[in-house]
């Protein structure tokens, strides 16, 4: 599982790197200036990918000659958002230090998945909805939150969803373009997909607001 965990880290890597080397209105590739080696932590251990810096566009930032690493973007906090996620759950359904040694004692990961980090990472996800401005929604789906977490199922534990969910009720500041839904479904059931994709229509089908000068 190690090893294939390394494979589709790195090939998702690599994907986004990729994508985000094009620039669209030039329909060129950003100059390379140079690749480390990027460290993300994964349910199944840690694993090495190749993580590039890609110069800025200096026709579309004059003056500008510095460069970006494009998985600092969707890996802020160097891990997976599976274990970001199963990390948030156990620390939402017990003591974060006790949270940590299950952890431990079950997968693979490394001596800096402290209570420390169990407690960051808990809160660290309400947190990334507050800096959102754009009008955005968080389904919670009540009926369990992968395929394992169902009626049935192996890892089926509502008490302790509810608890994460309340979790982040108590640490997101809701709006009105801020918003935590509580959806009574698995999170892959297709009632919770019609809605995702329900609300995702509603975004973008609504019409544009002018700025002043348009």
């Amino acid at each position: 599982m190690s090893s294939l965990q390394s494979a589709v880290v790195n090939h998702e890597a690599e994907t986004y790197s990729l994508v985000r080397r094009i620039r669209l209105d030039y329909h060129t590739f950003r100059p390379i200036k140079d690749y480390t080696a990027r460290r993300i932590r994964t349910v199944f251990g840690t694993v090495e990918v190749r993580s590039p810096r890609w110069m800025l566009c200096r026709d579309c930032s004059p003056g500008m000659d510095d460069a970006f690493a494009p998985l600092k973007e969707i890996r802020p906090d160097r891990a997976t958002p599976k274990l970001m996620e199963l990390t948030a759950w156990m620390g939402s359904m017990m003591p974060y230090r006790q949270a940590a040694k299950v952890l431990a004692d079950f997968l693979p990961v490394e001596p800096t998945e402290t209570h420390a980090t169990v407690r960051k990472r808990t809160i660290r996800i309400g947190e990334r909805l507050n800096e959102m401005d754009a009008p955005v929604r968080f389904l919670l789906p009540e009926g369990g939150v992968s395929a394992l977490d169902a009626p049935g199922q192996p890892f089926w534990d509502p008490e302790a969803d509810a608890a994460l969910f309340a979790a982040l009720e108590n640490t997101v500041r809701q709006s009105t373009a801020r918003q935590l839904i509580r959806v009574p479904h698995n999170i892959n059931d297709p009632e919770f997909a019609d809605l995702v994709v329900q609300t995702f229509r509603g975004f973008h089908s609504a019409p544009r607001r002018r700025s002043a000068g348009e």
